[in-house]
């Protein structure tokens, strides 16, 4: 699962991107945050999914399951593909060429907090910028309890 959140600070604004890559046991493998620059909150959002699947490629994934809390963004890459912005087509077909199947989740911010937190990172780095964690970054704690995890964010 690649959970992807994307940021700005202010529409027009600082943008960036936040991934969270979690296997089948919902554990974190990996954790990015990348900077787009002056951006607005729709295309840091567009922009997170296929920046997302491409640096997931190095834990290879070939079926792979989108949650996002931009309903605009899923609804962009779940369509038509005359949707996608013209400047992200080519790279959105070569991520579609790498996996077997590519499936879209909507989820409410809350339940995408980790991805959210790495996308507020991103906003704060220069464009084209990123940082790559392996497995959980330091400031992302879970506490297990029975069939729950809270996140504390440091």
């Amino acid at each position: 699962m690649l959970c992807c959140d994307g940021a700005a600070r202010g529409n027009l604004g600082r943008a960036g991107a936040g991934v969270v890559v979690r296997d089948t046991n919902a554990n974190v493998l990996g954790a990015m945050s990348v900077g787009f620059g002056i951006q607005t909150n729709y295309l840091a959002e567009v922009l997170c999914i296929v920046v997302g699947l491409e640096w997931a490629t190095k834990f290879g994934m070939t079926d792979v399951c989108i949650r996002s809390d931009s309903m605009d963004a899923i609804l962009v890459f779940s369509g038509n593909i005359n949707l996608v912005p013209c400047f992200l087509l080519l790279r959105w077909l070569a991520v579609m060429a790498i996996h077997n199947d590519i499936r879209f989740v909507h989820s409410y911010r809350e339940a995408n907090i980790a991805a959210h937190t790495m996308a507020k990172r991103g906003c704060l780095l220069e464009e084209g910028v990123g940082l790559s964690y392996d497995n959980r970054p330091d400031f992302i704690i879970a506490i297990e309890l029975p069939n729950v995890t809270y996140f504390i964010f440091d």
